[in-house]
C-alpha cells in the first residue's frame, strides 16, 4: 500500500476517491456581538431638554452681559436661542431664574480659574500662591461677562447675602487655605485669627474687583488695586516689612 496514505489513515485509497468528506467546508461560529444599546424616547426627550436648557443659558450669557438683566427680555432670549417663549418658562420659572443660572455657570467658570492659579502655582510658597489667586480674582473684573453677570448684575439680581454666600465660596476657602498653609510655613503671624483673617482679605478684596468692574479705565484700576492688595496681603505676614509701593 501507498506508504503516505497509510500514515495518512486513509488504508491506500487516493483522497478523491473518499467520500466521507463533505463537499463544501462546515461554517465558521460566528461570534456574538454585543448588542448595541437602545436608547428610549424618555431618553432622547431628557437629552433634547439639556440642549434646549443650555442654548437658553448662552443666549442670556451673551445678552446678559451686553445689555444688562433690565435690558434683557425673556422674548429676547428664547428669539436668540431659537426655541419659543414656552420652551423657556419650562425650564426656568422666571428671567430671574435664568439669570442664576447663567451667573452659576459663569462663576464655575472663574471658580476653575481660581483652581488653576493656585494648583498650577504649587512650586511656590503659600504667600505667592494666594497672591496669584488675588490678582487673578480681581482681573477677572475686567472681563465683560464676569464684570456684568457677576460684578454688576448679581448683587441686585440675586441680593447681597445670596450672591455673597456663592461667590465667596471657593475663594474664601483658597484664602482659607492659603493663611493655614502659610501658618504652618511660618509665614503668617501666629497671632492673627484664620477665619477673621480670610473674611477681612476677602471682603476688601471683592469690593475693589467690583470697583475694577465699573471703572472707565479697568486696566489701570486694576493695576492700583492689585499694588495695594499686595500690601494689604503682606501686613500679616511675619517678620516681613509690605512689598512694593501704593501709588
Amino acid at each position: 500500500p501507498n506508504q503516505a496514505a497509510v500514515d495518512l489513515g486513509c488504508a491506500g485509497q487516493d483522497d478523491s476517491m473518499r467520500t466521507d468528506w463533505p463537499l463544501t467546508r462546515p461554517p465558521r461560529p460566528r461570534r456574538a456581538s454585543a448588542a448595541a444599546p437602545v436608547r428610549s424616547s424618555s431618553d432622547r426627550r431628557v437629552e433634547r431638554g439639556a440642549h434646549t436648557r443650555q442654548r437658553l443659558i448662552d443666549a442670556a450669557c451673551v445678552l446678559f452681559t451686553e445689555h444688562g438683566f433690565a435690558g434683557t427680555s425673556t422674548p429676547d432670549i428664547a428669539c436668540r436661542a431659537g426655541v419659543s417663549r414656552g420652551a423657556l418658562y419650562h425650564h426656568f420659572s422666571d428671567k430671574q431664574a435664568l439669570f442664576a443660572a447663567v451667573y452659576d455657570g459663569v462663576e464655575r467658570a472663574m471658580t476653575a480659574r481660581l483652581l488653576v492659579c493656585w494648583e498650577g502655582n504649587g512650586a511656590l510658597s503659600s504667600w505667592e500662591r494666594m497672591r496669584c489667586v488675588i490678582h487673578t480674582f480681581m482681573e477677572s473684573a475686567t472681563d465683560p461677562t464676569v464684570r456684568q453677570v457677576l460684578m454688576v448684575e448679581a448683587p441686585a439680581v440675586l441680593g447681597c447675602p445670596a450672591w455673597m454666600d456663592t461667590a465667596s465660596a471657593t475663594t474664601y476657602r483658597l484664602l482659607v487655605s492659603g493663611l493655614e498653609i502659610a501658618r504652618r510655613e511660618g509665614l503668617l503671624d501666629k497671632d492673627v485669627n484664620l477665619v477673621a483673617a480670610a473674611h477681612l482679605l476677602f471682603g476688601s478684596f471683592t469690593d475693589a474687583a467690583q470697583w475694577i468692574a465699573v471703572a472707565a479705565d479697568d486696566p489701570v484700576t486694576c493695576g492700583r488695586a492689585n499694588a495695594v492688595a499686595d500690601r494689604f496681603l503682606d501686613s500679616f505676614r511675619s517678620g516681613r516689612a509690605p512689598r512694593g509701593a501704593m501709588s
